[in-house]
């Protein structure tokens, strides 16, 4: 499932680029963790599997110990690496920013931006992310005028904490102090207070806009959104605006790709250093009690060394294994189903976890910032347009039940926008109009050609002359499409 944040697509693209191989190998581990279920001395955790014993494992125990471990800290070792590359950047700029500073692009996405593959190209975004180590951050949403706006806030484990916006608590002037665990003080008056679990947090966010007549407004609401210092509360600030760059994070590739290469030691070492400022939840005891058995404690320096030989080669094939459940996980994502060849996923845990460790590592894998279903449900349905014409037929009265919006997004095989004669890459009524026949249904013409009648081209969803992928977004679905009783039409070949 593919999230309304800016890298959950990105991460999709991890996870087909790995999709050729390892296949076998997650069988196995899947195959292994039933069987492993089943010997009365392992306990099923959350998905996870784990010894029952206490004190120091036998190495069998601490490669169990290891593969469920992985799969448990992946969400927070991939927030704090996703942080550091987009976080990269002396000042702010369109799909970037310093730390505890928004980034707002200002127009819609065209061919010519590739840094993050599948970002929706019918909203408007707005995304911070918070180090709350020194103090906390008074978020401050302005008044949109009406325009529909979502902001998301993630925990740094990738939980939900906050969803603020025209669904939750409409679309007036908000203040919010985003603190950190440890913070205890007064929450300054007229401001609500957000107590984040984790010192890491995400906002991120989706404004609509009704094509480019729109976009001036739209962009006042983005440039509304402020991250003020709690000291600096009050007072006239400005951020920093030549903040020092950490030359060392690699951007090269995504977040996701550059852990599943992590050897076991680097893996736990940075697991462990950050669950000591983004402590595990009180309901995580368990596992932590066993994290603790293989030397992984928050806060404390994992030693490796003194693991041993024969324990340190089966925490390495645990890790491989856990790599391998996550990567499972990551592409065939608990609860997705299909409808009329979409597949989405309506899963009630999606965006707030809990200690569903499985779900929650396959969000962090395919759809890292998944926000909740209530705010965006999204499906997803790939073609070939060298080979076929296609349509989706929407009867009148039957087209997706959004209190906001709704849109169909079109990419490449890589999830890239490609470059076509009208210039469109979304359609969707609040975008532009759509043809319509007299009882009020119409057709979405999805082909690489343009069609020839004029009638067709407005309904035309340009297709790149290949393999594509479309998504189609609801943003703030009604419950129709919640609870599944609503499906998109089919995409039916038309040659």
């Amino acid at each position: 499932m593919l999230s309304g944040g800016f890298f959950a697509v990105a991460a999709l693209v991890a996870a087909l680029a790995f999709s050729g191989c390892g296949n076998s190998d997650t069988d196995k581990v899947e195959s292994k963790v039933k069987s492993e279920i089943s010997d009365s001395n392992s306990q099923s955790i959350g998905g996870l599997t784990l010894p029952t014993s206490t004190g120091t494992p036998t190495p069998k125990e601490a490669e169990q110990i290891a593969q469920a471990g992985y799969t448990f800290g992946f969400p927070l070792v991939a927030m704090k690496s996703t942080l550091d590359q987009v976080t990269k950047v002396p000042k702010a700029e369109a799909h970037a920013a310093p730390i505890n500073q928004f980034n707002t692009p200002s127009k819609p996405l065209t061919p010519a931006f590739t840094a993050i593959p599948g970002v929706p190209v019918d909203m408007l975004f707005s995304s911070a992310w918070l180090d709350l180590g020194k103090e906390p951050l008074v978020f401050t949403m302005p008044d949109t005028g009406g325009i529909y706006n979502q902001m998301t806030i993630l925990s740094g484990w990738s939980n939900v904490l906050e969803a603020p916006g025209a669904r939750t608590t409409g679309t007036g002037p908000q203040d919010y102090l985003v603190a950190g665990p440890d913070w205890e003080g007064e929450t300054p008056e007229d401001v609500k207070l957000i107590k984040s679990p984790t010192n890491i947090v995400w906002i991120e966010g989706s404004n609509q806009y009704d094509g480019p007549k729109s976009v001036e407004a739209v962009n006042k609401v983005q440039a509304g959104y402020k991250l003020t210092p709690l000291s600096s509360w009050g007072d006239s600030y400005t951020p920093p605006s030549n903040v020092p760059v950490n030359k060392n994070v690699d951007t090269s590739s995504t977040p996701q790709s550059q852990i599943q290469k992590m050897p076991a030691q680097e893996f736990f070492s940075k697991l462990a250093e950050l669950m000591d400022t983004n402590p595990p939840a009180s309901a995580d005891a368990p596992v932590m009690e066993q994290l603790a058995r293989i030397g992984v404690v928050p806060g404390k320096e994992f030693d490796w060394n003194s693991l041993g030989g024969d324990t340190q080669r089966k925490v390495t094939r645990g890790v491989k294994k856990g790599n391998a459940q996550v990567l499972k996980l990551g592409l065939k994502i608990p609860g997705s189903t299909k409808a009329n060849g979409w597949t989405v996923n309506l899963e009630k845990g999606w965006g707030d976890y809990g200690t569903d460790y499985t779900l929650r590592a396959a969000a962090a894998f395919s759809a890292l910032g998944a926000v909740l279903p209530q705010d965006d449900v999204y499906y997803i349905h790939g073609g070939d347009a060298k080979r076929n014409n296609y349509t989706i037929k929407f009867p009148a009265g039957q087209e997706p039940p959004a209190n906001a919006a709704w849109g169909i997004d079109m990419y490449n095989s890589k999830l890239h926008l490609v470059k076509n004669s009208a210039n469109r890459y979304a359609i969707g009524p609040h975008l532009a109009p759509v043809s319509r026949e007299s009882d009020g249904s119409f057709t979405v013409f999805v082909q690489n050609k343009k069609p020839s009648s004029k009638k067709d081209q407005q309904n035309w969803l340009p297709a790149p002359d290949g393999a594509f992928v479309v998504v189609m977004h609801v943003y703030w679905p009604k419950e129709p499409v919640l609870n599944g009783d609503w499906s998109p039409p089919a995409l039916n070949k038309a040659n």
